[in-house]
């Protein structure tokens, strides 16, 4: 059989006879051959240099590029894969770690997300080296507003979102890694009264603590036939020690509960809506009324939402504000 590639040549020299048909026998070959024959050399090699013609496996260095493995031929060598600048190491599909893998740059390639909605404890995965931590506080409760009598009103504030943090990398390696989680509750409303704080959240694995602010509860208002406001729940500063985070932001403010008592306006009456925590929760939005009639505050939604105040127009009773939503920490897990 001709040898036409690399792949074909024999590790025994005895038996390549021939190079792409031409006799490399003693006493066979002609002197016109040779040239022929390291011509043909020259195009098998370049075949291979190509990826035209691939070989079985080929061994560089201390590395061995079998089939679809590349192994180290030392004891315990290591393989490093150390791309230039600013490149990364990309991987198509997925990527399935049977032994130990140890990123030493810049944290990639995502693998687990947990989202924690009841205090616990965070464990990383197995193969998890690196964390960023999104740490959300509770909702405040809308305020509650007074019953009325006929002429009077009342509208309540809305209740603050809950403060932000978002961490740096944090590493999460070795393999006994925890952190406590603590969940801060939703801040309630209720009639006649003003809506209760949110909780605080917080992570703490001993070294870092990052706790994000619950959002103040709205105002009450009690009923009036003048100009009157209640005021809105606000976001309050988080805590962090051992650790500088990327984000540290408090909770959008509540919205103010208004009464218009001037005739020109119809005796309007708006209630404070709730305050959000950035894009995790959506607070409570704002009710308006311009005649008789009585809502209770709309609760929020999400993570970390204020809930929004309650109203009340002429001969009606108490109203409670909208309740807020609990916080949430959500943990993103990296190789």
């Amino acid at each position: 059989m001709a040898k036409t590639k690399l792949i074909e040549y024999d590790t025994n020299a005895g038996n390549n006879t021939d190079i792409d048909s031409i006799a490399l026998g003693e006493g066979i070959m002609a002197p016109s051959d040779v040239n022929n024959a390291i011509r043909e050399l020259m195009a098998h090699l370049k075949d291979f240099a190509d990826g035209t013609h691939a070989v079985n496996a080929i061994g560089v260095d201390n590395l061995n590029f079998d089939g679809n493995t590349i192994s180290s031929t030392d004891t315990n060598g290591n393989i490093v894969l150390d791309p230039n600048g600013t490149g990364i190491v990309s991987v198509v599909s997925g990527l399935t770690p049977t032994g130990a893998l140890t990123p030493t740059g810049g944290i990639t390639n995502l693998i687990r997300t947990q989202v924690f909605t009841a205090s616990g404890t965070y464990t990383p995965a197995t193969n998890a080296t690196k964390a960023i931590v999104h740490v959300v506080g509770a909702g405040g409760g809308g305020g509650g507003t007074a019953g009325t009598a006929s002429g009077e009103a009342a509208a309540a504030g809305g209740g603050a979102g809950g403060s932000v943090i978002i961490s740096d990398v944090i590493d999460v390696s070795g393999g006994s890694y925890t952190s406590t989680i603590t969940i801060g509750a939703a801040g309630v409303g209720a009639d006649n009264t003003a809506g209760t704080d949110g909780g605080d959240t917080s992570y703490a694995d001993g070294t870092i603590t990052l706790t994000a602010s619950g959002g103040s509860g709205g105002s009450k208002q009690l009923a009036s036939n003048i100009f009157n406001n209640a005021s809105p729940g606000t976001g309050s500063a988080n805590t962090v020690s051992g650790h500088t985070p990327i984000l540290d932001t408090r909770g959008n403010h509540g919205g103010t509960g208004l009464t218009f008592a001037d005739a020109d306006i119809s005796n309007m009456i708006i209630s404070g809506f709730g305050g959000s925590s950035h894009p995790y929760g959506q607070g409570g939005s704002e009710r308006q009324r311009t005649s008789t009639g009585a809502s209770n505050g709309a609760s929020a939604t999400g993570y970390g939402g204020g809930g929004g105040g309650s109203l009340s127009h002429s001969n009606n009773v108490d109203k409670a504000g909208g309740d807020g939503t609990a916080g949430v920490v959500i943990v993103f897990e990296y190789l």
